[in-house]
């Protein structure tokens, strides 16, 4: 057990060494702005790849026959879809010098949130007895409350800005209230996993999925105020979500033993 405990220290401090190293890339910007543009982008797919490799490991450990291994290749198709619209926005961005955003990344993206909102539905459903009524109740105030909070001071403004395009306003929606949706089963599972359900392990996805949603929320917004530029400290949130999720599958992977 002490064992086990120590390997996972160290894979947390490889972790928040990889996640230091691109912060301060991004920082420093050693290659002026199209340099930590670049690296921003590779920095993307190498750790929601990472994250996803541990993923399959996690998978082939667990197996696809226990309602643990299901949801675990959920999760891992749902960051195999993360590091795919990586991928397809680091090729407008970097190889045809295109704005990604909107561009065929956004769709792959939108299969991320409908790929993630099944996998924990699929988790929820074994767990739901978990979860006192009171809770769920609770759950749902709060999540109502940070939806009108959303809607009331970024979407609204957003839909009343007449020179924001149709499609942006639309992606604007998916993005902010795909992330919603998934915070609102995250509190629920969160519910469950407090009762026992699963183990606390499940805690690194949860927080990984709320990461997202901060980074996303901030992004939403600084593009439509025209100050957000790729490449910036901000884009490492998303390491951040990654590294969680990477850290979630190592966890069940146990391939260090």
């Amino acid at each position: 057990m002490a064992n086990d405990a120590s390997k996972g220290l160290w894979v947390m401090v490889a972790l928040v060494a990889a996640f230091v190293a691109a912060l301060v890339v991004l920082v420093v910007s050693p290659a002026g702005d199209r340099g930590a543009m670049i690296v921003s982008d590779v920095f993307y797919i190498l750790f929601s790849a990472a994250a996803t490799t541990l993923g399959v490991l996690a998978v082939r450990h667990h197996g696809r026959v226990s309602t643990v291994g299901r949801v675990l290749l959920l999760l891992t198709i749902t960051m195999a879809l993360d590091t795919l619209g990586g991928v397809v926005w680091a090729v407008y961005e970097i190889g045809l010098d295109l704005q990604p955003f909107p561009s065929a990344a956004d769709g792959v993206w939108a299969l991320f949130y409908v790929m993630g909102v099944v996998a924990l539905v699929y988790a929820l459903r074994r767990v739901w007895s978990h979860i006192p009524a009171r809770t769920r109740v609770v759950v749902a105030i709060v999540w109502v409350v940070l939806v009108v909070a959303i809607v009331q001071y970024v979407l609204r403004p957003i839909f009343m800005d007449t020179t924001y395009s149709p499609l942006l306003k639309l992606l604007s929606v998916m993005y902010l209230i795909g992330d919603a949706l998934l915070l609102l089963l995250a509190g629920l599972l969160f519910a469950a996993l407090r009762r026992g359900a699963y183990g606390a392990s499940w805690l690194a996805f949860l927080a990984g999925f709320g990461v997202y949603a901060v980074a996303d929320l901030v992004y939403t917004f600084s593009v439509w105020q025209g100050t957000y530029v790729s490449g910036r400290p901000i884009d490492a949130l998303w390491y951040v979500g990654h590294a969680l999720f990477a850290y979630g599958f190592y966890r069940h992977a146990k391939i260090l033993r």
